[in-house]
């Protein structure tokens, strides 16, 4: 272009240019300035509050008692799960006895019917229906406090390990993963991130840990078997925290990071095989495709958990499975089983000789 044009149009056209050279010059010697001091930054100065667990989403449901169709906003959805997270961290079943007798009887889970009769939670839930209102709001936007029953019925606060672990696999999940760079400056190379420093980096964490009870080794006892018992995590390193420090706190051994879609794969599949009341399983007995124990690998991938995980891709996730000590693929690549083999199913048993 420059040489197409002459006299006072070239030089104007020089000049532009020239400019925007030194302005790219300019940006590119502060942007090398700024990525320098990034790396100086020291990664425990001002941790970052712990972000939103939950994306609101809005319901339209059938009214219980009018038969109405009515429609649930992202609003009212929140303001349900909150008032319902609220009420149990609080305690409030322990200032009604009939609460507190039912609690006591379900291994304390509340009937959803009778915290709607005794709190304030009933004005919100009434315009939209009754139980199955805050059934469908803890179902669609989920919450790290509250444990709903299997038939939707009851409510209980989790477990102080389950909400370690739901707040731990937050923290590494690609909602919250991707854009934390606190996190990913903890971690080195590998992908680990020191277990203490991550607990003690985010003060929700830190205030699950503060909450439990005894003294300090057994709270980061705590922290260790929530990790552990994570289909997310990855936890290696030691078994038990160093000396107290000055504050009393005793440090949390051992590195924790995210698991990879392999190891996910391969977990979950053992789990499925391995676990201890598999023979009580009806439907994976029947899936059984001989004595011997053989699964096809076609029927674990159609399974609800699995489908979430990966694609349909026999042939990978048979070569993925290949790699686990504890399973044992076929030679077809057709069908795993468990390195120990479980019982067998009495429905695909050979019939005895002579029978």
């Amino acid at each position: 272009r420059r040489n197409s044009l002459r006299g006072p149009a070239a030089r104007g056209w020089g000049r532009r240019e020239s400019a925007r050279s030194r302005c790219y010059s300019s940006c590119a010697i502060r942007a090398s300035r700024c990525s320098r001091l990034s790396m100086q930054v020291d990664v425990n100065f001002a941790p970052p509050s712990f972000p939103s667990s939950t994306q609101p989403i809005a319901l339209s449901r059938v009214h219980s008692v009018t038969r109405a169709s009515v429609a649930m906003g992202e609003a009212d959805v929140a303001r349900v799960v909150q008032q319902v997270e609220e009420l149990l961290v609080s305690g409030f079943e322990r200032g009604v006895p009939a609460l507190q007798r039912e609690a006591h009887q379900a291994d304390g889970f509340l009937p959803i019917a009778s915290l709607l009769h005794y709190s304030p939670l009933g004005p919100a839930v009434w315009p939209f229906g009754g139980v199955g209102v805050v059934a469908d709001c803890l179902r669609a936007r989920g919450s790290m406090v509250v444990e709903l029953s299997g038939d939707g019925s009851a409510v209980r606060k989790m477990p102080l390990r389950v909400q370690l672990r739901n707040q731990l696999e937050f923290l590494f999940s690609d909602n919250n993963y991707h854009r934390d760079l606190h996190l990913q400056l903890l971690q080195d190379e590998e992908g680990f991130a020191p277990l203490d420093q991550v607990v003690r980096s985010y003060a929700q964490l830190s205030q699950l840990v503060d909450a439990a009870r005894g003294p300090a080794a057994r709270r980061a006892a705590l922290v260790r078997e929530a990790v552990s018992s994570s289909a997310e995590l990855v936890l290696q390193g030691e078994e038990e925290g160093g000396r107290h420090d000055g504050g009393g706190k005793a440090p949390i051994g051992g590195q924790l990071r995210r698991m990879t879609l392999l190891e996910k794969i391969c977990t979950q599949v053992e789990w499925y095989l391995t676990r201890r009341d598999v023979a009580g399983d009806g439907f994976l007995m029947e899936q059984l495709s001989d004595p011997d124990g053989w699964v096809p690998i076609s029927t674990l991938c159609a399974f609800p958990r699995m489908r979430k995980l990966c694609h349909p891709q026999l042939a990978a996730v048979a070569h993925v499975l290949s790699h686990s000590p504890r399973l044992q693929v076929s030679d077809d690549k057709s069908s795993v089983r468990a390195s120990r083999q479980p019982a067998r199913s009495p429905a695909r048993a050979p019939a005895p000789a002579g029978g």
